[in-house]
């Protein structure tokens, strides 16, 4: 959570300012680059074993904590007063899944689809909120 304070901090620049706008937009710009990453470079596949301490996967699980970025999105925007239903909506579908998968011994395909899922609709709603 410490890498998305640093990005951006609203707590410490006016709501109003364009200072904070600007930081809002680039808080976007990078978690959409963050979820293409988490799309684009881990393998779909569910291998027989897997190697530990390489993430290389989806089904492994620390990939599935990087979900709280949805949630983190969420609560960016409501501290702005700037609720937006869909990324809250997505943000409640996140944070269910990440705990299904935390409490299960194995991920399944149907979980990693449903996780790509939201985060390609998370970037979309990303592109909508920035006008991109």
């Amino acid at each position: 959570m410490k890498q998305f304070e640093q990005v951006i901090n609203p707590e410490n620049t006016p709501e109003n300012s364009s200072e904070y706008s600007q930081k809002m937009i680039e808080f976007l710009q990078y978690m959409r680059k963050k979820f293409n990453h988490y799309l684009g470079d881990f393998d779909d596949e569910i291998p027989e074993e897997i190697i530990s301490g390489k993430m290389e996967y989806k089904c492994q699980k620390n990939w599935f904590i990087d979900l709280v970025g949805v949630e983190v999105i969420d609560e960016r925007l409501r501290k702005a007063g700037k609720r937006d239903d869909r990324i809250f909506e997505l943000a409640e579908e996140a944070e269910r899944l990440r705990l299904e998968v935390n409490k299960s011994d194995k991920t399944t395909a149907d979980q990693i689809e449903e996780a790509n899922e939201i985060l390609k609709s998370t970037i979309g709603r990303i592109d909508e909120i920035i006008g991109e």
